[in-house]
């Protein structure tokens, strides 16, 4: 039996200091080097037992985020509250060692000085701040208080320790990570706090990919916008920023993209309209703008903005990358190559830490033992089977089996794995583009609009060739002026090395052998033609495919014009070049264009300087026709992220080979070779690579070989992303842990509907301790809000859906009342002389009927398509739509043809073209309708993207609104006249006293019917019109309504009309034609 050690504290992480105090002193010497939000809180704690006069005080530390440090009180109260957790020996043994003091300390990012609070058990309770010197001083200043609780929210919200590669790939050691914002009195106690340090927020930096933190760019402003994206409850990040945008227009930017994010894209664009009209140079509000304009398809307006942003911000990484993501979007990638090239690239500064000495020894809890019934949980495979992952290891000494955890050294040293910053996001760019084109493509593009080593080589012929014809020519010049011997000439030969730039042709020589630029000065006197080219071309000479770190620190000699990088040019393209490159403005000048340019810092090549002189006589030469000056050089790391990406394409495609050997359905399946880390390093690889389906195929290969934290999180989110529910949910059964875990669950629910989610989890039969951790995501989701109303929303579509079974009960209540005959009606004439009379279209008292069939017809079609969707072509599924569509338009044409016979029936108007009309308008508008959304679906049916999926093609919304409109009018129209009429009837039969019963209660049904027909079509008509208004969703999306209730209105309406005509005969009018106006 294993005993607990006392000395530890249960469910906390400890590192034991070597030295009492160490990491205190460690701490202290670090704090001048935190530049931005600061690390983690450190807790540190000191031990005793007094039963013992043999052993020593003991002292450790932990890490914490999301502890309320608001007050000394509420850290006192957390440093009190470890003494609860310290491990008994046995449970009726009481635990001997005791806390006898505790610090916490907890950097404030505003003021930049370390809050520290003693606590002395027992004993008193001492705050004071260390500055970034490690002087002691007390806090004089409340305001101290509140910055250091926003810091320490701000650190947990952003900590990303717990995810896959969170922290750089560098967990830390001993975090203990609490939830900051547990209940919604916190979480309204953290808004006001950040609302009144938010003008201060650009102190506390800002991400990697932005050079100057702004309002709308900082830790700050980005964790409020994290902690609501999450948790999906943008409204609310909106209401936040809504009184701040008052006082500056660029909080529009952050508040634009909390309405975009909730669907409200009518505020959206008013706020960034009166932003843009306050500050029209604001590159975070062009950039906000492009991102509507991108999900909306309005490239070539985003393009023009994302220019204007660039020219807002040069220096910026994001407006350039911006840039290019909108030519990758136009696949204009030659554009969006040479907008990449000019990004300016900024060193990656490392997360705030604190260097702390080797612990003699440490206690971190352990994730408990599985059981073997809990590793076999289903998870559909790679291959299709449902057998899952039952393979995976059934103890925990195959989990943790130390050789699944090698890898092989060069999957260990993959450069992509060390990209961080800018040059991830370049790389990720760099990866869309080679997605959409392919590596061969990518190349030509490349050698399009880049200097490539192989045209540089044909340029130092050109060079040599160059020379050596004026050598040749100089020779014979000094041999006819002197007219000497061979002697005379050789000695000439000597004096005539030929100084090019300054220096002799040996010196030439040598610099071409080294590959560096030409560094002398020109000689003095005006040069001539060849000699400035080649001047021009001897600069060039350091262009190659990757240049090497010595170019930079090249020092030539001489003060002739360097064309190498220097500190003092122009970094990438100039913005009105690239503009007019890149709009193709200037097609047939670009000679021209070239003349006036120069290399900047980075080694980018915009022309060869215009050349004036009057050129020497020479000896012609074959003309080449060669874009050399046309041409740009490639950044250095740009170059680097070519080869970078090679080799993560070359292990790409060894992994795709493997991998199809290794499925169960291959014809030689192999056994695996590889270990688990292995293949969680190929499935971060496809990953990286866009490939999402081989990354996951990856993952539980890794899963089947071993327990891994990180494939499960991997999988997690992907599942999450596809909005697959159960599979989602076995991976939050495998790993409950914080923000990942909320993010996916959250996700699911904004999707599927709470009820539905909830189900599935019930249904999964996870162990019960599992179920309670994955149940506080539940509860957290009902405590703000958000799984109510869209689990309200999910109730009613999914009632909206079942719809059908109304009308089957409706068909079923007709065939029990012997009221199912529609096409053959005989009079009591026809009946005596035999003869049956089609009387469908010549009486509409029937037509009540014939809604009904069609309306049941009509449904069955509409889920057998549903039904067969996934396993029938795209037409197909389209016809069965367009076949329950014109079902449905017939049914509801007979529907308003007979609501109107029934109300001219009850007046007492014989007229019978209304009825007809009423028929026909509505078949033709619906008609229209359907032409309208199905043609272009039909256009696209090899496209199941596209067409297959009911929710990518907007609907006609004129012709769909004009139906909807004209169905309003009738139902309304007509009730009302009925009412009316009942209304001046039952005053009539008041005095006769006759029936007033009978029309009491057919008036009180009608008035229920107008009351419905009034709420349920205004409803309908006015969510269509809304939806025509705003447009797509930010996603690209076509707009849902909020609920979907056509069906439900429908139905309940027509329903109301089949029991209202089957009440009783309507011959309460004085028409003899109304008693026919029953079923």
């Amino acid at each position: 039996m294993v005993v607990a050690d006392p000395s530890t504290l249960k469910g906390i992480p400890e590192l034991f200091e070597t030295d009492s105090g160490e990491s205190l002193i460690a701490r202290t010497e670090s704090l001048a080097t935190f530049r931005e939000l600061g690390p983690p809180d450190l807790c540190r704690i000191e031990k005793h037992n007094p039963k013992s006069t043999t052993l020593k005080d003991i002292s450790s530390y932990h890490f914490a985020l999301g502890v309320d440090c608001s007050s000394s009180a509420s850290l006192a109260a957390y440093l009190n509250s470890l003494s609860y957790t310290l491990v008994s020996p046995t449970p009726k043994t009481p635990n001997p060692w005791k806390i006898k003091s505790g610090t916490y300390c907890c950097f404030n990012a505003f003021s930049r000085v370390d809050v520290r609070v003693e606590v002395r058990i027992p004993g008193g309770v001492e705050s004071y701040v260390v500055d970034l010197r490690g002087d002691k001083h007390k806090i004089n200043n409340p305001e101290i208080w509140q910055e250091t609780y926003v810091s320490a929210m701000l650190r947990a919200i952003l900590d990303d320790n717990d995810e896959p590669d969170g922290n750089d790939g560098n967990p830390i050691l001993g975090l203990r990570k609490m939830d900051p914002l547990d209940t919604l009195n916190s979480e309204k106690k953290f808004l006001e706090a950040a609302a009144s340090e938010f003008w201060k927020g650009w102190q506390l930096g800002t991400v990697p990919e932005v050079q100057i933190a702004t309002f709308f760019s900082n830790h700050l402003t980005n964790g409020i916008m994290k902690y609501f994206r999450d948790a999906g409850r943008l409204d609310q990040a909106a209401a936040f920023f809504e009184p701040l945008f008052t006082k500056d227009p660029e909080v529009g930017a952050v508040l634009a993209a909390s309405y975009f994010g909730n669907d409200n894209e009518v505020k959206g664009v008013k706020v960034l309209y009166e932003s843009l009209k306050k500050n029209p140079s604001s590159y975070g509000l062009l950039i906000a703008q492009v991102d509507f304009l991108i999900n909306k398809k309005k490239l070539d307006t985003a393009v023009t903005l994302a220019k204007l942003a660039v020219v807002a911000a040069p220096s910026e990484y994001v407006t350039w990358a911006k840039l290019t993501q909108v030519y990758i979007a136009l696949r204009d990638f030659e554009s969006a190559l040479l907008a990449l090239n000019s990004c300016p690239m900024f060193s990656y500064c490392e997360r705030d830490s604190q260097r702390m000495p080797p612990p003699a020894r440490t206690h971190l809890p352990l994730r408990p033992d599985p059981r073997p019934d809990e590793l076999a949980t289903a998870l559909p495979t790679s291959g299709g089977s449902s057998g899952g992952i039952g393979s995976l290891a059934n103890s925990a000494d195959e989990l943790s089996d130390p050789r699944e955890n090698q890898v092989h050294p060069e999957l260990a040293r993959l450069p992509a794995l060390s990209l961080r910053g800018t040059f991830s996001s370049a790389y990720a760019l760099l990866i869309q583009i080679v997605g959409e084109t392919g590596w061969d493509e990518l190349l030509k593009f490349r050698s399009r609009v880049f200097v490539m080593e192989e045209e540089y080589r044909i340029h130092r012929a050109i060079t040599e060739e160059a020379r050596k014809e004026e050598i040749e020519n100089d020779l014979e010049e000094v041999e006819e002026r002197s007219g000497g011997g061979n002697n005379n000439k050789t000695d000439n030969v000597e004096k005539t090395k030929v100084e090019i730039n300054g220096g002799s042709l040996e010196e030439d020589e040598e610099e071409d052998e080294e590959n560096k630029l030409g560094e002398g000065p020109t000689k003095n006197g005006a040069p001539d033609l060849e000699k400035e080219k080649l001047e021009e071309l001897e600069n060039f000479e350091s262009i190659r495919l990757t240049p090497q770190p010595g170019d930079e620190n090249d020092d030539g000699g001489g003060g002739g014009e360097k064309l190498t990088p220097g500190a003092g040019e122009k970094k990438g393209l100039s913005i009105d070049e690239m503009m007019r490159r890149a709009s193709n403005d200037v097609e047939g000048d670009e000679d021209e264009e070239s003349v006036q340019t120069g290399v900047d810092k980075m080694g980018a090549v915009e022309g060869v300087r215009k050349l004036t002189a009057t050129p020497n006589p020479r000896p012609k030469r074959t003309p080449i026709n060669f874009t050399f000056r046309n041409k740009r050089l490639c950044e250095k790391w740009l170059d680097n992220l070519f080869m970078v990406l090679y080799n993560d394409l070359r292990l790409y495609t060894a992994l795709k080979q493997e991998m199809t050997q290794y499925l169960p359905g291959s014809k030689t399946p192999l056994a695996l070779r590889k270990t688990g880390a292995e293949w969680e390093v190929y499935g971060d690889l496809a990953g990286r690579l866009l490939h999402p389906e081989d990354a996951k195929t990856a993952y539980r290969f890794c899963l089947e070989q071993k327990f891994s934290i990180k494939s499960w999180l991997k999988i997690l989110a992907m599942e999450a992303e596809e909005g697959n529910t159960r599979e989602a949910l076995i991976a939050v059964n495998k790993v409950v842990y914080p923000s990942p875990i909320a993010q996916a669950i959250f996700k699911l629910i904004g999707r599927h509907g709470y009820q539905k989610v909830h189900n599935v989890l019930i249904a999964l039969n996870v162990p019960a301790r599992n179920f309670k951790l994955i149940m506080r995501y539940y509860e957290y989701a009902q405590m703000v809000g958000f799984v109510v109303t869209a689990g309200a929303a999910a109730t009613i579509n999914d009632v909206d859906y079942a719809m059908g079974m109304v009308t089957l009960a409706t068909l079923v209540f007709m065939v029990y009342t012997d009221s199912y005959d529609v096409g053959r009606i005989r009079t009591r004439t026809q009946r005596r002389r035999g003869v049956d009379v089609l009387l469908l279209m010549r009486r509409p008292a029937v037509w009540v009927r014939a809604m009904v069939y069609l309306d049941g017809l009509a449904f069955f079609v509409f889920y057998l398509a549903d039904a067969v969707r996934s396993a029938s072509p795209c037409a197909f599924f389209l016809g069965l739509r367009l076949a329950a569509q014109t079902l449905w338009a017939l049914k509801d044409a007979f529907k308003f043809g007979f609501v109107v016979f029934r109300a001219l029936a009850i007046v007492a108007n014989k007229r019978r073209w209304p009825v007809y009309a009423a028929w026909a308008v509505s078949l033709l508008l619906y008609a229209l309708y359907n032409y309208a959304h199905f043609a272009y679906l039909f256009a696209n049916s090899a496209n199941p993207a596209l067409a297959c999926d009911p929710d990518t093609r907007e609907p006609a919304f004129v012709p769909l609104i004009a139906l909807y409109l004209f169905w309003a009018a009738v139902e309304i129209s007509m009730s009302a006249l009925i009412v009316v009429k009942m209304s001046l009837s039952l005053a009539r039969v008041r005095r006769a006293n006759f029936a007033v019963e009978i029309y009491k209660k057919y008036k009180s049904k009608e008035e229920m019917r107008l009351l419905i027909a009034c709420l349920g079509m205004l409803a309908v008509t006015g969510l269509t019109i809304t939806r025509a208004i705003q447009g797509p969703t930010a996603s690209g999306i076509p707009r849902k309504s909020p609920f979907a209730i056509n069906k439900l209105v429908f139905v309940t309406m027509q329903l109301l009309l089949v029991l209202n005509s089957a009440s009783g005969k309507a011959n309460y009018a004085s028409s003899n034609d109304a008693s026919n106006a029953q079923i």
